[in-house]
């Protein structure tokens, strides 16, 4: 994890420095567990981010992921940081990422040294991913985002900001709300498709099983608990004949 300073407002970004600066993580609590049907690990800061990280793999799943919950909830003292949670890999992403704009498929983000940070940062709206050649990771997303990419095999996810000036386009207030807000993701690493060998890219499209994580991730199955009842269920019409 880590954060920007910026002087933006609602609908700019204007990042202070060309790179986020690391959250101080070291005061954290951590437990980790393991199991037949699932391990992972628990994190939460004790800093004014008031941050925590749960991280676990299932064991029971055809297709390997990785599942995280960030849950953040910065605090009133903070002004004017943007929070992100960075994804550094060994992938030769060749200064390339995709991310979607409609659900359907990624377009390829190229990085262009010329711009500022913020012009290299794009919509998510529930998807995004490193190629290379021989191998792929999705980053899956409960809810739309910023993403953005200044390094090669890198992903930065925008997890949540406060910012204690209006920007001039219309809100005419500043960003200093102090909700929690809760991110899941599913990290899902795969080999790409032999027929699929251009770099880059100009158009990607997750893989049917990754699709099918999406899907479940987007529209998760709603649990309802019903209290015992004595009786036979009757309904209206009732008696036998």
């Amino acid at each position: 994890l880590a954060q920007y300073g910026s002087r933006g407002g609602s609908y700019l970004f204007k990042p202070t420095g060309p790179r986020p600066s690391a959250i101080d993580m070291h005061e954290n609590s951590v437990a980790s567990y393991s199991g037949t049907l699932c391990s992972g690990v628990f994190s939460a800061s004790k800093s004014l981010e008031k941050i925590s990280l749960h991280s676990r793999v299932l064991h029971t799943s055809d297709q390997p992921f990785i599942e995280v919950t960030a849950d953040v909830a910065l605090q009133a003292k903070l002004r004017n940081v943007e929070v992100v949670a960075m994804l550094s890999t060994d992938l030769d992403s060749n200064s390339t990422f995709y991310s979607d704009t409609n659900g359907i498929g990624m377009a390829a983000r190229v990085y262009d040294a010329e711009k500022a940070v913020a012009g290299n940062f794009y919509p998510m709206t529930e998807s995004a991913a490193l190629v290379e050649e021989v191998m792929q990771l999705t980053v899956l997303a409960s809810h739309s985002m910023g993403v953005g990419s200044t390094a090669d095999g890198e992903l930065q996810l925008m997890l949540d900001r406060k910012l204690s000036q209006d920007d001039g386009r219309g809100m005419g207030e500043s960003l200093m709300d102090n909700e929690h807000i809760e991110t899941k993701f599913m990290l899902v690493v795969e080999e790409r498709p032999l027929h699929s060998k251009r770099r880059p890219d100009p158009w990607h499209v997750m893989s049917p099983e990754a699709h099918a994580l999406s899907e479940g991730l987007q529209h998760p199955i709603a649990m309802f608990v019903a209290a015992g009842g004595g009786g036979g269920g009757g309904g209206g019409g009732g008696g036998g004949g």
